[in-house]
């Protein structure tokens, strides 16, 4: 049996809702409706202030105590393309690189239980320690009466050839964060990040997520998706997909309207496809910029930058063993504060786990950052900094374990 949720979009006609969607990147600030699957209760995350003068933002990415990162590709694919397009069609990923090889092994296959049975979901993409982003109508529809999926969750990181990865975690999912006006049913804003129980981004590795206003930043870039289709191929119906296997498919992609779309008219994806997010890499940096909502042309809501800001706070603030005084947590230690040329922060790192370091000037923008630090010492070089005073934060995958300021003389 399959979702009835996630397959509803995949009809041709749900292609005429999109003329009452509207643009998704200049909404307000919306709230977060955060649901407990194990209670089933739900509860509201009020919004955060946005800077809409902020143009470009990402969270940072790990490739994690594994290693084994795969080169993605930054030119454009030249063979097996939707017609029309830059875009390749879909292959298995295994033809590219070992499943388990980051960013890969990044990849989710999502299910549920319903009466003690596991049913095919979406797939999703890890975004943090203890975080999965995936598509809002994975987990909830707003229609018909206000639903949430199925008794439970289950994820797994680089589920292929219908096996689970013996040296990778799954977990279980213990809440869902979707935006209060999809809940509502007052627009589709179908985005949503999964909380699992389980930090299995530790091990795995994440990507960032990413917003930016200016259009122009997708021309010409390359894009990379995984995915678990789970239905016949719209294109082809000789191909048949069970969900068992991870897909890749990569290559230029379009913007329309707050909608990241593989700009050619026999581009269908598939069931089981949704959620699956967008994503960027120089093979350094990696960061999705949305997830697939509609089978029309790919069709991925893109993330603005109020999504962004809310979604990274549900990340900052609502993960398991969050220190209820950060600044104190990791017993950071500053010295000399003021500085002229350079400072040294030191914290507790016995078990050298990496992490984050990010630096804020006194408006709340990020002037330095430095990721995959593993010891308990960092020597901070002032470089072109004005004079002032700045903030800085001690980051485990997205979740602020200590906070602190120091001063440039």
């Amino acid at each position: 049996m399959s979702n009835p949720f996630s397959m509803r979009i995949f009809t041709v006609l749900v292609i005429v809702f999109a003329g009452m969607l509207g643009n998704h990147l200049v909404a307000q600030p919306d709230t977060i409706v955060a649901f407990d699957v194990q209670n089933r209760t739900i509860s509201l995350i009020p919004p955060v202030p946005v800077d809409t003068n902020i143009q470009f933002d990402h969270s940072s990415s790990s490739v994690g105590p594994l290693g084994n990162q795969s080169i993605l590709s930054l030119v454009p694919p030249t063979t097996n393309l939707f017609p029309g397009s830059q875009f390749s069609q879909l292959a298995r990923a295994e033809l590219f690189d070992p499943v388990t090889d980051f960013p890969a092994r990044t990849a989710i296959r999502i299910w549920y239980w319903e009466d003690d049975t596991l049913r095919n979901d979406c797939s999703g993409m890890m975004v943090g320690d203890q975080f999965v982003l995936t598509a809002a109508h994975c987990v909830y529809t707003p229609f018909f009466g206000q639903t949430w999926l199925g008794d439970s969750l289950l994820v797994a990181p680089a589920y292929d050839n219908g096996q689970f990865q013996p040296n990778l975690p799954t977990s279980k999912v213990s809440h869902c964060y979707i935006f209060k006006k999809h809940y509502d049913n007052n627009g589709w804003h179908d985005i949503a990040l999964l909380q699992l129980q389980e930090p299995i981004g530790q091990t795995t590795g994440h990507i960032g997520m990413a917003f930016t206003a200016d259009t122009s930043y997708f021309s010409g870039k390359v894009f990379h998706k995984y995915s678990y289709p789970m239905q016949p191929s719209f294109m082809d119906t000789s191909l048949h997909y069970n969900g068992d296997t991870l897909y890749y498919n990569y290559g230029v992609i379009g913007s329309d309207g707050g909608w990241l779309t593989i700009p050619s008219g026999t581009a269908l994806a598939a069931q089981g496809q949704s959620g699956s997010s967008i994503f960027y890499t120089d093979n350094q940096d990696y960061y999705s910029f949305g997830v697939l909502s509609y089978a029309s042309q790919y069709r991925h809501y893109q993330i603005g930058r109020d999504a962004y800001y809310q979604l990274t706070n549900v990340m900052a603030t609502q993960s398991v063993g969050l220190p209820e005084n950060p600044s104190q947590a990791a017993n950071l230690q500053v010295f000399p504060n003021p500085f002229s040329s350079s400072t040294t922060i030191r914290f507790a790192n016995p078990r050298g786990n990496r992490l984050g370091f990010q630096v804020l000037d006194a408006q709340g923008r990020m002037v330095s950052r430095m990721d995959g630090l593993t010891g308990e010492e960092i020597t901070f070089e002032r470089g072109n900094l004005a004079g002032g005073l700045y903030f800085f934060q001690l980051l485990a995958g997205e979740r602020i374990i200590g906070r602190g300021k120091f001063v440039v003389e």
